[in-house]
């Protein structure tokens, strides 16, 4: 956001002295031929003398109206931010500027400190023929500091492995001051982590998915199985917070197509939202019968506990998810609603090669499917899917991973 500061409205434009008010020769030399090539000021476009710049739009951008120049050698750009008029405490200086193909020519600078003035300078160059143009200059100040911090990511994290091809980003918060207002965050997903390549991008207003201090968004396209960077920043109506650092991760689509199983003792679960993570699935550790899955935000309360057959109440039985179990049989997919697992429990006994599908229904072929070892079986968690719609939960669920059996 920029205002006219009225502190400004009488201020000169300070002008570098030179020979001449349309060119110069860089060279001091007197035996230095005279140069035939004469170079127009720039024009200033932004920030305007008087310009009061919000700490917020940092950094900002200075931009010039081309120059024009009689010869027939490209133009760069020189620019100057100082603390003073004279330019003897500069703060940013860049030159060799290639000039914009649109009629202006601009330079993102740094960072400056909020709260004081600063002037700024620019000037067309032709190297080659040892000329530049006077001097344009301005004053513009940036106003008080105003803390709005780059969200921070919260799934996946530096190196995970996020679960489904259209995996969930989970960002925590910023932190600002009350005058920011509302928020909204920009998510971006790319796949080099300079963000030019094949990047996907995003919206979601702040609280997107209900969970408190957290904002969450769903990538829109189909991701592979190979590493994507991730980054984000609040944007508000007073300006936008840095983007928090870009973070890589690899998603984790279904390894076998949910679609294409046929579901016993328990509901099709292919078209249920993937709002977790299945980080690993064990069999046979710590103990010999146990199937352990580990999944992300796990225990946290995001799937409602579901009372256990009306044992909520006078013995505290209450319970978080399934874990589901696929087998291939005779060439064909097939899925069981497995195990109930109480809030934040991992393990679950009683999971022999004998007694996963024989326990888990009555179903066939499940029930006398005894898996051998090294056969892959499929794992997934979900939200309550054993005697549904009963004791229904959320109807989410993590990806399927399959893991050979010991």
């Amino acid at each position: 956001m920029i205002r006219r500061n009225p502190a400004f409205a009488t201020a000169t434009i300070v002008i570098a002295a030179l020979a001449a008010a349309t060119c110069s020769n860089k060279s001091s030399s007197p035996s230095s031929p005279t140069p035939t090539t004469s170079i127009t000021t720039p024009t200033l476009v932004s920030p305007a003398q008087g310009a009061q710049v919000s700490d917020l739009a940092q950094p900002i951008t200075l931009a010039v109206q081309n120059a024009t120049t009689t010869g027939s050698n490209p133009l760069t750009y020189n620019f100057e931010v100082a603390t003073d008029s004279q330019f003897a405490n500069r703060v940013y200086s860049k030159s060799g500027v290639t000039a914009g193909t649109s009629g202006q020519t601009s330079q993102q600078i740094d960072r400056l400190t909020a709260g004081q003035p600063y002037f700024w300078r620019a000037r067309a160059e032709d190297l080659t023929s040892v000329v530049v143009s006077a001097w344009a200059s301005a004053g513009f100040s940036i106003g008080a500091g105003i803390r709005f911090d780059a969200p921070a990511a919260n799934e996946p994290l530096n190196g995970d492995r996020a679960g489904g091809a259209r995996p969930l980003m989970r960002v925590r918060n910023s932190t600002r001051d009350a005058s920011v207002g509302s928020v909204t965050y920009t998510f971006e997903v790319a796949e080099t982590p300079d963000f030019q390549t094949g990047l996907v991008t995003g919206t979601a207003n702040e609280g997107a998915g209900g969970y408190s201090g957290i904002t969450e968004w769903r990538v829109t396209k189909d991701l592979t199985a190979k590493v994507y960077y991730w980054r984000v920043k609040g944007v508000s109506s007073a300006g936008s917070s840095p983007y928090m650092t870009a973070t890589a991760f690899t998603p984790w689509p279904d390894e076998i197509d949910a679609s294409q199983v046929t579901y016993l003792h328990g509901p099709s679960i292919a078209n249920w939202p993937l709002t977790r993570t299945l980080k690993s699935a064990t069999q046979g550790t710590p103990e010999p019968d146990m199937v352990c899955t580990y999944f992300t935000r796990q225990g946290n309360g995001d799937w409602p506990p579901v009372d256990f057959y009306g044992e909520g109440a006078e013995l505290g039985t209450y319970v978080e998810g399934t874990q589901w179990y696929f087998a291939k049989i005779n060439g064909k997919w097939y899925a069981v609603a497995g195990e109930w697992f109480r809030p934040g429990q991992t393990c679950k006994s009683g999971q022999l090669a004998q007694d996963i599908g024989h326990d888990a229904t009555q179903e066939e072929p499940i029930h006398s499917w005894v898996p051998k070892p090294g056969e892959l079986v499929g794992y997934a968690v979900s939200g309550p899917a054993r005697n549904y719609p009963q004791m229904k939960g959320k109807d989410e669920r993590s990806q399927i991973i399959l893991v050979p059996w010991k």
